[in-house]
């Protein structure tokens, strides 16, 4: 806490409920809030965001809630708190025709977005080579035409009528000095897999994990909008009237199958499976583990078989199908 002669400003971590439900405060200045606790229907404090607007009642009117979040997912705080709001959008001007625009990575439908040739997929090489097209004269926008845009930008609110203002600013809008256009094609292009010749293979699914950093910071858009990707209990509820890590029948092979992410080994996005004589599949476990030697925990997991009798597995191997791994422990039969 600091204390001034017209105020006094205090400081809390994310984690800091309690200590936050005993103080009055007129301004309040709420960071990354899609990481904080909400509580839940059982809790009398309501999580740490709650407690927040909480706080500010006791200046009434005079009160202010300021929020500056990165967005994550539509479940989250921070895009609710947005969508209740004027959605402001920062629009700037063609050079060309001079129709305003909020600057996207590509839009949904029609011209506009970020470009390159067709046929460059060299992350390195579309650095080099990238443009913004007008999604209404589909003129070439480069890098120097981005410091007049910007200053001639305006805030153009989208929902009218809402209590409070909201607003949304993307990295595109970063001068070409920090980031260049480029920039962010190369890191959309790094999400796929790189062939031999060091092209991006954007006809293969993305790196899940390397993509929801782009949406959400380079793109400043919510993850859920372009995922397809299920989490752990979806996939899991598709599996049988039997239980997580249990299998009704004895099985004669329990296998690991990993989606390797980066060449490095890691983000590894797992599926257990227990394979019957009769070649019945039944799935035990799905999920992701930071690093492909945390693969060795799953097949040092426990496992029931029928009558919850526990799985003996005195062999495991992991066998590498392809994908060029540096890690030699990634084929080494582990005790």
């Amino acid at each position: 806490q600091f204390q001034y002669t017209s105020c006094d400003i205090m400081l809390y971590g994310a984690g800091s409920t309690s200590q936050l439900s005993s103080d009055a405060v007129g301004l309040a200045l709420l960071d990354e809030i899609d990481d904080w606790d909400e509580g839940d229907e059982e809790s009398t404090e309501g999580g740490m965001f709650g407690q927040a607007e909480s706080r500010t009642k006791s200046y009434g009117v005079y009160a202010k809630t300021v929020i500056a979040t990165s967005p994550t997912t539509a479940d989250r705080i921070g895009y609710r708190e947005y969508l209740t709001g004027t959605q402001s959008e920062w629009q700037v001007p063609c050079p060309h025709c001079g129709g305003f625009q909020t600057m996207v990575f590509k839009e949904k439908k029609g011209p506009g977005g970020f470009r390159w040739p067709k046929e460059m997929r060299v992350p390195a090489e579309v650095y080099e080579n990238t443009w913004y097209e007008c999604k209404f004269c589909e003129g070439m926008i480069e890098d120097d035409h981005r410091y007049e845009m910007q200053q001639s930008g305006r805030w153009v609110d989208t929902k009218e009528n809402n209590r409070h203002k909201s607003y949304r600013l993307s990295s595109l809008n970063v001068l070409p000095d920090i980031y260049p256009m480029g920039h962010f094609a190369e890191r959309y292009l790094k999400c796929f897999p790189i062939d031999s010749n060091g092209k991006a293979m954007t006809g293969a699914t993305a790196y899940p994990d390397r993509l929801h950093i782009v949406v959400n910071h380079d793109w400043c858009e919510i993850w859920d909008k372009r995922s397809g990707q299920k989490s752990e209990d979806e996939i899991m509820q598709h599996r049988g009237l039997y239980a997580p890590g249990e299998l009704p029948e004895w099985p004669v092979a329990i296998m690991i199958t990993a989606d390797v992410g980066e060449p490095s080994g890691s983000m590894c996005h797992y599926m257990v499976c227990g394979w019957t004589r009769q070649e019945t599949v039944y799935c035990l476990r799905y999920g992701v583990v930071p690093h492909i030697d945390d693969l060795a925990d799953l097949g040092h997991s426990t496992y029931l078989g029928p009558d919850k009798k526990t799985l003996l597995m005195p062999t495991r191997a992991y066998i590498d199908c392809g994908y060029d791994l540096k890690d030699p422990k990634a084929t080494t039969v582990l005790d």
